[in-house]
């Protein structure tokens, strides 16, 4: 019985080693930062896209370093979301962005969910990091673009209204003396003047 049971020992470690093995294969050159925590939410693997993404080294990620690759800006609320999910065995999700120790900075999309031991209990977490630096900075941009316009709207003395690729206002200066809430997505067909299509609000 007791040499079975070294046996069966035996074929367990290997087994793990090689489950192990295979993940690491898998995730090295995944195009996403891949991440695995304990169940207290500490970093035990990074792979090398996540690497890339900060200049850290492997070492330098484990624990609680991975927070030190976090933009100051975020980290109190980043940590705060992160350990309060891992607490509770859910699955996390956060924007954030991450300064490489070059000095670049990049938006990433952060997701982890628990994973279970064999006996379905809570053994750690394992989540993915995407850059979405594009995505982002477009979106502030037209944000910006946005403001912009509605600033230079608002201090045309002309009227001035926008609209979208179906023809419904989408914007109207103050000039225009159009109540906005009855404007708001109208629709405009080409030679109808828009005088008619609203009422004047005086």
């Amino acid at each position: 019985a007791f040499g079975r049971d070294i046996t069966e020992r035996k074929r367990a470690e290997e087994k793990l080693i090689n489950n192990e093995l295979r993940f690491r294969t898998l995730t090295e050159n995944a195009p996403v930062g891949i991440f695995q925590t304990d169940i207290t939410g500490k970093t035990t693997y990074v792979n090398e896209t996540w690497l890339s993404f900060t200049g850290m080294t492997f070492e330098e990620a484990m624990g609680d370093g991975w927070i030190n690759a976090v933009h100051p800006d975020d980290v109190s609320e980043l940590q705060s979301n992160w350990y309060k999910k891992s607490g509770e065995g859910v699955v996390s999700m956060s924007e954030y962005r991450l300064v490489h120790k070059d000095g670049g900075i990049r938006w990433v999309s952060g997701n982890a969910v628990p994973l279970y031991n064999s006996n379905e209990m809570i053994a750690g977490y394992i989540g993915t990091i995407d850059d979405i630096t594009e995505r982002k900075l477009a979106t502030e941009a037209l944000r910006s673009s946005e403001k912009n316009m509605q600033y230079v709207l608002s201090g045309a003395a002309e009227s001035f209204y926008v609209l979208d690729r179906d023809c419904r206002i989408t914007l109207i200066n103050k000039v225009a003396q159009y109540n906005l809430e009855k404007a708001w997505g109208k629709p405009v067909t080409v030679g109808v003047n828009i005088l008619q299509l609203i009422p004047d609000e005086k």
